[in-house]
């Protein structure tokens, strides 16, 4: 049933002195209230009937109306309406009129398109500021006309829209100034805009902070415990599932939950288990999640079988990936100089332990060392 407010809005005025009341020059609060009712269930006929019986007088009025064409795919009304709501002051109407421009004619008019997309940019909507954001990142084609690549004009729109609260600008205005794309790189302002994010619940953004904690920059000290809870909060979030950051989220608390004062390897194995079975995968990730795999497989941590043939498996397949973790190299290599899980094979051994050296990890360099030299003889 309806709000009593709703359903007074709708009788009949009083007389005043035998004469019928004024017909007002819009629709009223309690209208526009009943109009979006009848939208929002599906009933758009009786939304366009009361939209439509005065010439809409405000830009919330002209865009309900620019919808309701749009669901009864009554498409030019409904880019007509859009741009008339625009003038009205709404400013999202210029992002359809944009994406109409851009998409729906048979004839993109990337010119058309790019001035509505400015045009809504200037007047503050971040769908507008994020488009062109995009289109500058990626050099898109619009139509006929390419538009080209230019990270200092999409740094500049990305940051119109983060100024506006858009979490996923705010998380690649973060990313820009982290790797110095269209700007300076500044570490610490890159962290400012992913906690800015993270705020707001962005996972890649709380995944984002989390590495800053878990590693530590001159700006912000390593803190584990932040770092875990950033993390954390990541995977809490629905938006992360399938994505790359839902795997990384995983790696980085199996290996949180491998070290003091976190040290559960249960919670371990099941993160890293969750990292290496994820549908979106990071080669780096995969290569760190299998390579603390195998260390728990190899030491039969408390409540988990040792498997020796198990640990030597994870860390081949750790150092088939892409991104060949030195860890893994190194541990790979010592598989093979001991006879850990597999046959014993000096060469297979100093192979790997050169593949770790070359990536500046310190035992394995003293391991070259070791089986390069020949034994001394001995009396």
């Amino acid at each position: 049933m309806l709000p009593l407010a709703l359903l007074a809005a709708v009788l009949i005025p009083a007389v005043v002195a035998g004469r019928p009341a004024p017909e007002p020059p819009a629709l009223s609060a309690p209208m526009i209230e009943w109009a979006r009712y009848y939208y929002d269930s599906g009933k758009y006929d009786k939304a366009k009937k009361l939209l439509t019986k005065h010439t809409p007088a405000t830009g919330d009025e002209a865009y309900l109306l620019a919808e309701v064409y749009d669901r009864q795919e009554k498409r030019d009304s409904a880019i007509a309406m859009f741009a008339r709501a625009f003038e009205l002051g709404n400013a999202a109407g210029a992002y359809h009129v944009a994406l109409a421009e851009q998409y729906h004619h048979p004839d993109a008019d990337a010119q058309k398109a790019m001035d509505w997309y400015r045009r809504g940019a200037e007047a503050g909507n971040t769908a507008c500021q994020h488009a062109l954001g995009f289109i500058y990142a990626e050099g898109e084609t619009i139509g006929d006309t390419h538009i080209e690549y230019n990270d200092s004009l999409s740094l500049k729109y990305y940051l119109m829209a983060a100024e506006g609260g858009d979490a996923e600008a705010q998380t690649i205005v973060g990313d820009c100034f982290l790797y110095g794309t269209g700007t300076a790189v500044d570490t610490g302002e890159a962290f400012r805009w992913y906690d800015r994010a993270a705020a707001r619940q962005h996972p890649r953004a709380l995944y984002m902070t989390g590495e800053f904690y878990y590693a530590g920059t001159p700006e912000i000290p390593a803190d584990q415990a932040k770092a875990k809870e950033r993390y954390e909060r990541a995977l809490a979030s629905p938006d992360i599932k399938g994505s790359v950051t839902e795997s990384a989220a995983n790696e980085r608390l199996g290996a949180i939950y491998m070290t003091d004062p976190y040290t559960d390897y249960r919670k371990a194995l099941r993160y890293l288990n969750a990292a290496v079975d994820a549908d979106s995968q990071a080669p780096e990730n995969m290569s760190r999640a299998k390579a603390n795999l195998a260390v728990i497989y190899s030491t039969g941590a408390t409540g988990i079988r040792q498997d020796p043939r198990k640990a030597f498996e994870l860390l081949v397949s750790a150092c088939e990936e892409l991104f060949k973790d030195e860890t893994a190299l190194y541990n790979l290599g010592k598989c093979y100089e001991i006879g850990f899980g597999t046959e014993a094979d000096s060469a297979l051994a100093l192979k790997y332990y050169r593949m770790a050296a070359e990536r500046g990890y310190p035992n394995a360099v003293d391991a070259v060392k070791r089986l390069e030299t020949p034994p001394a003889d001995t009396p």
